[in-house]
């Protein structure tokens, strides 16, 4: 794969506390110049992004991050907030601590109500699945919940440096494997180099995601 090509396939992103403004500014705009996908920022600096970006690549967001275990109202808030400011895509943390205490109606809750206020601003949700907590049942039935409440993409982690392991193929195959409609996938994670960028595609991951897309990208020799 070309460099141009894997560039259209990744997300860079920068959720770093304390940034200004201009340095969101300046990461916007050298997203650009790589021909990324999108940017992922918090939601205080998703509108920064967004007037950065003027259309020219995805603005993403998180809420949730990293643990998902926020209240509902507290997620679906933050959700609606940075669809209001023009986010395109908000990752949202699945509570796991629900999904493992089988308090499925959390979760349905949670999940409804964003992806139903979101989607009336045309930003679309992807689930955090965080997958590295979770047996391959638990995958599959989270997965198709997922689907149900109406997520539009699934994503393998938060991608938090504390996570204890790098995303693997094996966790983009398992999402995959449990997706009755074709939805998109994210896998973000620990993720470095080229190879395993270029891994993590061929397992059926749609997009990349990583704070390191930049590097990931300057290595590649076309």
């Amino acid at each position: 794969m070309r460099k141009s090509e894997l560039s259209e396939k990744m997300i860079a992103t920068d959720l770093t506390i304390g940034h200004t403004q201009e340095q969101v500014r300046e990461f916007v705009e050298k997203a650009v110049h790589y021909g990324l996908y999108g940017v992922c920022v918090f939601q205080n600096m998703v509108k920064t992004a967004v007037d950065t970006a003027q259309g020219r690549l995805k603005v993403c967001t998180v809420t949730g991050y990293p643990s998902g275990i926020d209240v509902p109202a507290t997620k679906i808030a933050d959700a609606f907030f940075s669809s209001k400011s023009g986010a395109d895509e908000i990752d949202i943390g699945v509570n796991l601590s629900a999904v493992k205490s089988d308090d499925k109606e959390t979760v349905i809750e949670e999940l409804k109500e964003t992806a139903g206020l979101i989607h009336v601003e045309g930003a679309a949700l992807f689930a955090v699945l965080n997958t590295y907590q979770l047996e391959e049942p638990e995958i599959s039935e989270l997965v198709r919940l997922c689907e149900e409440c109406g997520a539009d993409g699934l994503k393998t982690t938060s991608g938090d440096s504390v996570i204890p392991r790098k995303t693997t193929a094996e966790d983009v195959k398992k999402i995959r494997c449990a997706l009755q409609k074709k939805l998109p996938v994210k896998a973000e994670g620990l993720i470095e180099t080229e190879k395993e960028a270029l891994d993590l595609l061929e397992a059926g991951a749609d997009i990349v995601c990583s704070s390191r897309a930049f590097e990931i990208l300057d290595a590649i020799n076309d």
